[in-house]
């Protein structure tokens, strides 16, 4: 008897292990969004836009010898739903009423929040009901965009036939190579806006049509530093119309005011989050020419926080090294005497770059360079903190920036030297 209980178990274990589970769904029946936008509504709270990319395969044949060889090629098209909905789940729940597939947001690359919205201080209850959407992923980026979220979505293409997420994705990943936008996630937002020690700065996107590249005779003068654009302002033509440039600064939930791709790679040398960065720099002793740099950092940043007077003291020290890529003016910089002469040239521009970023932070009241963070580490608890209003001090902080500057390579050449014609040196 206790044997025919024992395999009578087993057996009912076995058919329920071994049964399909009841509300299973093939990878087919859902819509995989990639991009969401956020505007104002008209009709009701938001203006919600999703990016669907959709997957077929065209373009098939035979060849000449008949011997049924296909000719098959998968290609991406996509497709873009806009509605006025009063939440993002009252979206998505009209979105899976309108269409035969279910709504999914576990592969999305990016979250698109118009400038607008963005600067009218409604972030926070964005953010706040989308964590809780269980689909939504921390690692999502986050891009505030000029104009409405609905056209900057309507405006991105794959590049070269690729996949829209890879676009996306290797956009935002090749900032730590460039440093003109940031790396903040969905997930830092949420952190940041509610943090009393750092602020949010999100990438800041737009979609430039071309008309910043001028035509004409007129010759370029006066030197302007590389990266010291918005997105939307750079001189291109040709290419992805959707452009991620600079930097959006957040003051608690509330959008107040924009970095530059230049003042972003400074924020982010201050981060220690620059892998490898190439600068240009006016020729320090034939102005009308330039010198790029590549550089990387040596040593991680130190700040040290005086908080000891009325005003906090910050004192930020960097250490970098780099190479010599060229040199237009053919000066010869390898020479270790002259090497010091474009090392020091270098270190001003970065000391500059950085105190002027900063002076845009203390404006606006907003830690953008993270300081709050190594201030608070000087007191015992959060009420102590709290009580010492380190965004109101802030704005009235100095700060002295230290720059290590080490050229390490000169390229391939070791002497710049002079180019020789039938009139001699020039």
């Amino acid at each position: 008897m206790g044997k025919k209980l024992c395999l009578s178990v087993c057996m009912i274990l076995l058919m329920l292990l071994l049964s399909a589970c009841y509300d299973a769904r093939e990878i087919g029946d859902y819509a995989y969004v990639s991009m969401m936008g956020i505007d104002e509504g008209i009709t009701d709270t938001l203006r919600l836009t999703f990016h669907i990319p959709e997957f077929t395969v065209s373009g098939s044949g035979t060849n000449s010898g008949g011997g049924g060889e296909s000719n098959e090629k998968e290609k991406t098209e996509k497709e873009v739903i806009t509605l006025d909905a009063p939440s993002l789940l009252s979206g998505v729940s009209i979105m899976n009423n309108s269409i035969p597939k279910i709504i999914n947001f576990m592969h999305m690359k990016a979250i698109i929040i118009s400038e607008k919205m963005a600067r009218a201080g409604k972030i926070g209850e964005i953010v706040a009901g989308l964590m809780k959407y269980r689909q939504i992923r921390g690692i999502t980026n986050i891009i505030i965009c000029k104009g409405t979220a609905q056209e900057f979505i309507k405006a991105m293409k794959p590049y070269q036939g690729g996949l829209i997420t890879e676009t996306i994705e290797e956009l935002i990943t090749r900032s730590d190579k460039t440093g003109f936008i940031t790396e903040f996630t969905f997930r830092d937002m949420y952190n940041r806006i509610k943090s009393p020690t750092t602020q949010f700065l999100g990438i800041y996107g737009a979609v430039n049509e071309g008309e910043n590249l001028k035509d004409g005779d007129t010759p370029f003068t006066g030197y302007k530093i590389p990266g010291d654009y918005l997105a939307g302002e750079t001189p291109v033509k040709g290419g992805p119309k959707v452009e991620l440039f600079g930097s959006a600064i957040f003051d608690g939930d509330k959008m107040v005011g924009t970095l530059t791709g230049f003042e972003t790679q400074m924020v982010r040398l201050a981060h220690g989050t620059l892998s490898r960065v190439v600068f240009t720099i006016q020729d320090p002793l034939s102005p009308g020419l330039y010198i790029p740099v590549e550089i990387k950092e040596l040593e991680k940043p130190k700040v040290n926080i005086d908080l000891s007077s009325q005003k906090p003291r910050i004192k930020l020290e960097l250490s970098l090294e780099g190479d010599i890529t060229s040199v237009p003016s053919r000066i010869d910089y390898e020479d270790t005497k002259m090497n010091r002469v474009l090392e020091q040239t270098f270190e001003n521009f970065i000391k500059t770059g950085i105190q002027r970023t900063f002076l845009k932070g203390k404006e606006l009241k907003s830690d953008i360079f993270d300081f709050g963070r190594t201030a608070i580490k000087q007191f015992l608890t959060i009420p102590e903190w709290e009580e010492y209003k380190w965004t109101d001090k802030f704005s009235e902080a100095e700060l002295d920036v230290s720059v290590d500057f080490t050229i390490r390579r000169t390229g391939k050449t070791i002497d710049s030297g002079p180019i020789i014609s039938s009139e001699g040196k020039e």
